[in-house]
């Protein structure tokens, strides 16, 4: 459960975020604070064949800085560079914790602990919401370093590349409702490729053989969400993706069980204080 937690501090505040709150042009508040509950149902890594449902409560914070953000339009980061067309930042992402002796594919093998990225990252706006339109096309492109850690224990997993297009459309299909429509690629340095397909000697059966993982491409995915902003207090969220690993890098590895993953999550978030500053676009 602590490892589910770091996740969920560093992550989760990203993601609802992206798909809970406004994406127009009017003044916001600098500062707001919430609480929530999630339910998600993902996959242990990229490629499995075992599912873990994840249901746990969480802290929400939304912080419009000039410099430091944590908003709707591309999670928690420092941007560097500020335009109408694009921003420079650093960012942070990542993936959940998985127990080996719940995945009868990776039986007796050691856990994957909590996956945290960290890195810069370029966006670049294509549409932007106007008074007469409030819809946004964006394409976020991050190089981050990853590392896995149990607290006690922080590991280096190398670099992952992770383009995103995605487009927000508020007030669509009803008042209040955000659609949100999201597809990335992914690609993964050797050291990452190794802590989720690498079978070592000691970890080989017969069912499942040694196998060196390499570099290259991870995976493709798509997400579809949807979020109602009851009173601009409370959150209603709800959101699918679907990912493809067919022609990935590590195809033959034995850990590669599927190659189609998909992960679903429903939640809801009460945003119970926000600061009568207002923050920056």
């Amino acid at each position: 459960m602590k490892k589910t937690w770091i996740f969920l501090f560093f992550l989760l505040n990203t993601a609802t975020a992206q798909v809970t709150q406004s994406v127009t042009g009017e003044a916001l508040p600098l500062l707001e604070f919430g609480a929530g509950v999630v339910s998600a149902d993902v996959p242990d890594y990229p490629g499995a064949g075992h599912n873990t449902t994840h249901t746990v409560p969480f802290p929400a914070g939304l912080y419009r800085g000039d410099v430091l953000r944590a908003d709707e339009d591309g999670g928690a980061r420092a941007r560097f560079l500020n335009t109408e067309t694009l921003e420079i930042n650093m960012s942070v992402g990542g993936s959940l914790p998985a127990d080996s002796e719940d995945n009868p594919d990776r039986v007796g093998m050691p856990d994957l602990d909590t996956m945290l990225e960290f890195g810069p990252g370029l966006i670049i706006h294509f549409l932007r919401p106007s008074p007469s339109s409030k819809i946004k096309l964006s394409l976020n492109i991050p190089v981050r370093f990853a590392f896995s850690t149990d607290i006690k224990n922080w590991n280096d997993r190398g670099f992952v590349f992770n383009p995103l297009l995605y487009y927000i459309h508020e007030d669509f299909p009803i008042k209040r409702m955000i659609f949100f429509l999201g597809a990335d690629t992914r690609f993964a340095t050797r050291r990452m490729m190794d802590y989720f397909y690498t079978v070592a000697p000691q970890y080989s059966t017969a069912a499942r053989p040694t196998y060196q993982a390499k570099s290259g491409y991870l995976e493709s995915g798509s997400n579809i969400g949807f979020a109602y902003n009851f009173k601009n207090e409370v959150s209603f969220f709800a959101g699918v993706r679907y990912s493809s690993l067919s022609g990935a890098a590590n195809e033959a590895s034995p850990l590669l069980v599927s190659k189609n993953n998909t992960s679903i999550g429903i939640g809801v978030v009460w945003w119970f204080w926000k600061s009568k500053a207002t923050g920056y676009k």
